[in-house]
Order: structure tokens, then C-alpha cells, then sequence
């Protein structure tokens, strides 16, 4: 959910139980308690949805963030490797592996 949606949002459930002159009911739930349990339904729905996200996406760390060129082209820089070290010379060298 985007957050220019959420402040309508807060707005729509809030404003009503302010505008009432009277104390509510103990049994009605107040504008915050509906609120909370309208975020909780919100976050228990979208949870399962950003754990997909974060299984595909994997690690990110290897990336930079993106930045926009100036003809509007997007690109995403992979960080620079470490290099890999050298074998040492008391291992064999590595061959192919398919190699019979």
C-alpha cells in the first residue's frame, strides 16, 4: 500500500469518532482500537506477499542502488568483487568439471 493512500485513510476512520460529542460505549471500540485492528488485518494480509518478494529478490547487497541517467535510462551497478586468491601451490589446479 503506498503510503499517499494510508493518510486518507487514517483520516476517513478517525474523523468520525472525533465528531461524536458523547463518550462512546465501552463495548464499541474506539477510532484507535479499529484503527490498530484495521493495520493488523492490513499487515497480516500483505506480510505473506513481502516474504515472496524478499525469497525472490535474494541478496541484494551485491547491487548498488539505482540512479537515473540523464537521458531517463535507469541502470543498477553490480558492487565490485573481492578478487578470488590464488590456489596455493599444494592443491591441484582446478579442471573442467565435466571433463571424463
Amino acid at each position: 500500500m503506498s503510503r499517499s493512500l494510508v493518510a486518507p485513510l487514517v483520516l476517513a476512520l478517525v474523523l468520525p469518532g472525533l465528531a461524536l460529542a458523547e463518550a462512546p460505549a465501552r463495548d464499541e471500540p474506539t477510532a484507535q482500537e479499529r484503527l490498530e485492528a484495521l493495520i493488523d488485518r492490513l499487515m497480516g494480509r500483505l506480510e505473506p506477499g513481502f516474504d515472496a518478494l524478499g525469497e525472490m529478490l535474494g541478496d541484494l547487497s551485491g547491487w548498488h542502488a539505482p540512479e537515473m541517467l540523464p537521458n531517463g535510462d535507469i541502470i543498477i551497478r553490480r558492487r565490485t568483487q573481492p578478487p578470488k586468491p590464488e590456489p596455493s601451490p599444494d592443491e591441484p589446479p582446478v579442471t573442467d568439471p565435466f571433463e571424463l
